[in-house]
């Protein structure tokens, strides 16, 4: 099954979800908070869908009808708590009783048939599948309107994440007025230091305009080449670099503040071995299996074969600068860890002119694949230059061990 068609089926099997969902919260409301064994929801929930029916082509409002549907249920559910009460059956063998005769009354209900259409054409319906169809990715209001959700969730649950974990630790984050907040020596510092960072991160994004640019001269398909082997070369690199990064800064600001450079050392040389370990590994898998991945995940009636082999040697080109991305999450932190930011920024700046340069070669002899394969070489020439500039300074001084 096609990507593209899995996602528009997804509307309609969530919204079936919610709906045994429902029961499900029936279920777990009797076992772990009423403490009964009752399966009566599996069959009330059948008999308030077929009482709503009946009475919605029956002409009746369908608000009332979802009411009637809910008493209906409540029933059912009397019917088993007598049956348990007063004739002394076990509760999961009463609800199940229950359950087995709601199968016969449901029949009833519906006249002897076992489905009843009620179409959304005919009636005031408040959900309908045709409703959950319309909501799928052929619709581009949808597709716009689940990305800017899809992120602003992310965000938030990254928030509450980051917020629990203070908590765990004793810390109460509280809101405070913008001039306490601008009055506090800690929070001008954090300003002061953001001011080239913020610098950095556009230098880079700059980078990214400069080059989906270039591509958009380069022919029809270039720009989308690029942002597919783009996500295959994000992966590894935030699944490794950014992992490795998170967790060596704390260590690496940690040592630092305590004066102890050979801690310091240790993990910086530590983090550049795992680089070593994994990033060359990973560089040469995505270089060996570029296009089998590009056909696995992408390939389909709208994504032709054509397509899989240009993303492929784009994604070709960026593997040659995998090892720079990943080396980059280790190096630029240890520069964060002593609060200097400057270096990384102007590191950035360099790199930036020297994938233009390359583009100037890689461009016309490689077209959108050039374009990939400068980005890597100035992924490579910022994480070797900023891991020179901590040798050079006597931060950094690689341990015994590496030739073996």
């Amino acid at each position: 099954m096609e990507i593209a068609k899995l996602f528009n089926a997804l509307p309609s099997a969530v919204s079936q979800g919610v709906i045994w969902g429902i029961m499900a919260i029936g279920v777990y409301i009797t076992y772990r908070i009423l403490d009964v064994a009752d399966l009566t929801v599996d069959g009330s929930i059948a008999t308030g869908g077929a009482v709503a029916a009946v009475l919605i082509i029956g002409g009746c409002n369908v608000w009332v009808a979802m009411i009637a549907a809910f008493l209906v249920g409540m029933l059912a559910g009397l019917a088993t708590g007598l049956f348990h009460t007063f004739m002394g059956i076990p509760a999961i063998l009463a609800g199940i009783l229950t359950q087995l005769s709601l199968y016969s009354i449901n029949l009833r209900i519906l006249g002897g048939k076992a489905n009843m259409a009620v179409s959304v054409n005919n009636y005031p319906l408040i959900v309908s599948a045709r409703n959950a169809r319309a909501m799928s990715l052929s619709n581009p209001f949808i597709i716009l309107a689940a990305l800017a959700v899809a992120v602003i969730l992310g965000g938030v649950l990254q928030l509450g994440t980051q917020y629990l974990a203070l908590c765990r630790l004793g810390i109460r984050v509280r809101p405070r007025g913008l001039r306490d907040s601008l009055a506090d020596g800690d929070v001008r510092r954090v300003l002061k230091l953001m001011v080239p960072a913020l610098f950095g991160v556009g230098v880079a994004q700059l980078s990214i305009l400069i080059n989906t640019n270039i591509a958009s001269h380069l022919g029809k398909g270039a720009v989308t080449w690029l942002n597919y082997a783009d996500r295959l070369m994000e992966f590894p690199t935030a699944l490794l670099g950014v992992a490795l990064g998170t967790v060596l800064l704390p260590g690496l600001s940690s040592a630092y503040a305590k004066g102890d450079t050979s801690r310091y050392n240790s993990l910086l040389d530590r983090g550049l071995r795992l680089v070593v370990l994994v990033a060359v590994p990973a560089a040469v898998g995505l270089w060996l299996t570029s296009e089998a991945l590009v056909s696995f995940l992408f390939q389909g009636r709208s994504f032709t074969p054509d397509d899989v082999s240009q993303t492929a040697l784009a994604v070709v080109g960026y593997s040659v600068g995998l090892i720079g991305l990943i080396a980059l999450k280790i190096v630029a932190p240890a520069f964060y860890a002593r609060k200097d930011i400057r270096t990384p920024v102007k590191t950035a700046f360099w790199s930036l002119v020297v994938v233009q340069l390359v583009n100037l070669v890689s461009v016309p002899l490689f077209s959108h694949a050039g374009l990939a394969l400068s980005v890597g070489v100035g992924s490579v020439f910022n994480a070797g230059t900023l891991l020179i500039i901590l040798m050079r300074r006597g931060i950094y001084t690689p341990l015994p061990g590496w030739a073996k």
